[in-house]
């Protein structure tokens, strides 16, 4: 105790330790902990391959359109990271069946399980992704010929909701394109007249408004057409087709 009673705090000690290793001026050859793990920069393979696609799809919709649509733009996104199978030497025309149904798809109300790449098959074309979803979702969203090529499409009442695609003219091949029964607006692009091959159109129980164009009077091979119960729709039918 000191003179006033208080209890005396004894003063710290200072121990002094000498390092076990001397430390030295240069650094460590290796961190003390490992840094994040950063992206790897993308090969060569990888650029030649994202060029490729994006070349193919700007050819087929137009680079401006493709800069200043949404849908358009996440189709494409969904190609480049989604698609494996899809290399820098792909056939242009699997590229742009993938890419024109993907596009198709984000118009769908559920797009989750036709996004799915387990249901591609390992060709990776249009048509073994078809195939799978076929198997998931009756009846058949898409049908091949025996060449690969995409005949029709059945996206009848998948609560479609949008315009039709006008990059479906590219699908030369098409035979029967059903889309009935669903959300589709807007006026009937004047590229479906480019399908020679059509020989079935059904756009009935839509929403779609405007002329049915002209240019539809080229499918000489079209048999049934339905476009009834489209309020909006005025215009002429080219004479040698019937409303079905």
């Amino acid at each position: 105790n000191n003179g006033n009673g208080a209890p005396q705090t004894a003063a710290p000690t200072t121990t002094q330790r000498r390092p076990t290793i001397a430390p030295t001026s240069l650094p460590s050859a290796s961190p003390s902990f490992a840094p994040s793990m950063q992206s790897a920069a993308p090969t060569n393979m990888e650029v030649l391959r994202e060029e490729r696609i994006n070349q193919v799809v700007k050819d087929l919709v137009g680079e401006e359109v493709l800069e200043s649509d949404a849908p358009r733009q996440a189709a494409l996104a969904s190609l480049q990271q989604e698609s494996p199978f899809i290399t820098s030497k792909t056939d242009d025309r699997i590229i742009r069946e993938h890419y024109i149904l993907r596009l198709i798809i984000f118009f769908m109300e559920d797009q989750s399980w036709l996004l799915d790449e387990t249901n591609f098959g390992k060709s990776g074309t249009a048509c073994q992704w078809g195939h799978r979803v076929n198997q998931i979702v009756p009846p058949s969203v898409v049908a091949c010929n025996d060449n690969g090529h995409i005949e029709k499409i059945n996206a009848s009442e998948t609560r479609y909701n949008g315009k039709l695609v006008p990059e479906i003219g590219a699908l030369q091949n098409l035979r029967i394109l059903e889309i009935q029964s669903s959300g589709v607006f807007g006026s009937i692009p004047t590229e479906i007249g480019t399908l020679l091959a059509l020989e079935t159109l059904d756009l009935s129980f839509n929403s779609l408004t405007g002329d049915v164009p002209t240019d539809m009077g080229s499918l000489t091979t079209l048999q049934t057409l339905r476009l009834n119960r489209n309020l909006g729709l005025s215009g002429g039918v080219p004479l040698f087709l019937s409303w079905g």
